[in-house]
């Protein structure tokens, strides 16, 4: 729908008649006249809560696909090589939590088997 009103036939006729063109057009949305351009889309960084865990390909326990997914590929912003290997928790520990566990059974069994030889040796 276009809008044309010429007054007169002189300069300020085409002035008026432009002007109203190009805001009955920007109004209407007709392609070619300035427009405001849409904000980019933020990444879906949030994922549920809802307790369905998943075993990713890395090993790890995921609260859920969703979250798999979101924290795997940041938010969206990377291709994530993790993908559900299967439904429910991992079976088996990955190497970085058993290596953060034996450390510690170390360091308890150390000081107790130093006890446990000087008792014996009285």
């Amino acid at each position: 729908m276009h809008l044309i009103i010429p007054l007169k036939l002189g300069s300020a006729a085409l002035h008026f008649t432009v002007v109203c063109w190009i805001l009955v057009n920007s109004w209407l949305g007709v392609q070619g006249v300035p427009q405001e351009v849409p904000k980019e889309i933020e990444p879906q960084c949030a994922c549920s809560e809802l307790w369905a865990p998943v075993c990713g390909t890395d090993g790890n326990t995921y609260v859920n696909e969703g979250c798999l997914r979101v924290l795997t590929t940041k938010c969206g912003t990377i291709k994530s090589l993790i993908s559900e290997s299967y439904e429910g928790e991992c079976k088996q520990v990955n190497a970085a939590a058993t290596a953060e566990r034996l450390g510690s059974l170390v360091l308890i069994y150390i000081p107790l088997a130093n006890v446990v030889v000087n008792a014996f040796r009285k």
